[in-house]
């Protein structure tokens, strides 16, 4: 069901500013642990070849040490059998988002263009989608190792401890009273009768034996795979930028929100995103689900869910000569997806240029809601002149602080760049090597 919402906001919102009396709809803070950046949120050195970005600050410590183990011990791996163990990682650091049974949304980017990959499965019991789309990508990009060999590196030569981030934290205090009834479950999260905070330790995950669980277990009848994105390139049309050679795809269909269509009584998903870029080559991943099952998934500490369901949004933007391409994810809100849309409907094609994108990702951000209808807007991001026009509207303001996350890929063939590009809305790790 959706409902029509007329709103026509010109939105020049980049010199803060805050003259109209808004209600507060949350309080958090835009803050951000990066090394070797600028104040663009970019790495600093032209030179960079390397770069990985994370939620979780005790990922970086752990693929820096292990990589250097491996070297050693002359243990070669490609960009994509980094990318995979990075996704492994990420199961530990976060299991309520990266568990087995997670949707994984994938964009991979290198010089011959870029490629989607959606993994999900639309039954729950013994589907892993998660596992299952790691596999597709070891094999479809020729890895050396297989997923188990990967595992069992982890296992032996990861000695970083896990750390929890402050996502997680929240997670495991919004749902602590699913945990105590399970001696798995609450002997991984709870301490007395308190949830793990951020900063604590999270118990280790046995890779070899997960791998070997999973595959002695998944059934794949369900499991799905897809490279579809929505054409919505009819969106820069009606931006402030006259239609050039440059076209839009999205994994959800941003034409909804044309006329103002919101959609309602969106699911709540754990979520949780990252990337890797070496040299010409990059990859990003999301990793989502509707939390369901907190008993465990294969015999470890993982929530299991549901991954039929899909709400953080991946946009490609790309020159039809395929010289600029520029990945955008969206997630960490209500509706992720109105915020990729009122980006590219008010800033168009101009984003292809490095200095409009950073600004337009650091300018104010409004979301439309229904039940009741309200428009949430980070008015000390905004202007004077915002701000004066949302005084006409007929229905309740809310100021937040900062509304969703939208980090970047920002690729240019003529330039030689290839990079991440991200916003300071939420607490960000990216190490530049």
């Amino acid at each position: 069901m959706k409902k029509t919402i007329c709103l026509i906001i010109s939105l020049s919102l980049f010199n803060a500013s805050c003259s109209l009396l808004i209600k507060s709809d949350q309080n958090s803070d835009g803050i951000f642990n990066l090394k070797n950046i600028n104040d663009k949120l970019e790495c600093v050195n032209k030179n960079t070849k390397k770069q990985t970005l994370t939620l979780n600050n005790s990922i970086i410590t752990g693929l820096t040490d292990l990589n250097e183990t491996l070297t050693k011990r002359n243990i070669k791996l490609s960009f994509i059998e980094n990318g995979v163990i990075m996704a492994l990682l990420e199961m530990n650091a976060r299991p309520d988002s990266n568990s087995p049974t997670a949707r994984l949304d994938v964009i991979y980017t290198d010089t011959n263009g870029y490629l989607y990959w959606d993994f999900f499965s639309e039954k729950f019991e013994n589907e892993f989608s998660y596992l299952q789309g790691l596999e597709v990508l070891l094999k479809f990009y020729k890895g050396n190792h297989t997923l188990l060999q990967l595992a069992d590196f982890i296992d032996q030569f990861y000695t970083s401890p896990v750390i929890a981030d402050t996502q997680f934290a929240a997670f495991l205090k919004k749902f602590n009273g699913n945990f105590s009834s399970n001696p798995k479950m609450k002997k991984a999260f709870l301490k007395g009768e308190d949830t793990l905070v951020a900063g604590e330790k999270i118990n280790k995950i046995n890779f070899k034996n997960l791998i070997l669980n999973y595959q002695k277990n998944s059934k794949s009848s369900h499991f799905k795979s897809s490279n579809f994105l929505f054409d919505v390139s009819t969106i820069l049309e009606n931006a402030k930028t006259p239609k050039t050679s440059t076209t839009l795809s999205c994994n959800l269909d941003l034409n909804e929100y044309k006329n103002s269509m919101i959609k309602q009584n969106l699911p709540v998903l754990t979520s949780n995103t990252f990337g890797l870029i070496e040299k010409e080559k990059s990859i990003m991943f999301i990793s989502s689900q509707l939390a369901n099952n907190f008993t465990g998934v294969l015999d470890e500490f993982f929530i299991g869910g549901k991954t039929n369901l899909k709400t953080n949004t991946l946009c490609v933007l790309q020159n039809k000569d395929n010289q600029r391409i520029i990945n955008f994810v969206s997630f960490e809100d209500k509706d992720p997806s109105q915020h990729l849309y009122h980006l590219f409907k008010q800033s168009g094609d101009s984003l292809m240029e490095k200095a409009n994108l950073a600004k337009a990702l650091s300018s104010s951000r409004y979301i439309l809601l229904t039940n009741p209808t309200r428009l949430i807007f980070e008015s000390r991001r905004g202007g004077d002149q915002v701000l004066n026009q949302l005084q006409h509207l007929k229905f309740p303001i809310y100021h937040s602080e900062n509304l969703g996350v939208i980090w970047t890929n920002y690729t240019n063939k003529k330039t030689n760049e290839n990079i991440f590009l991200i916003d300071d809305r939420v607490k960000t790790d990216l190490l530049c090597e």
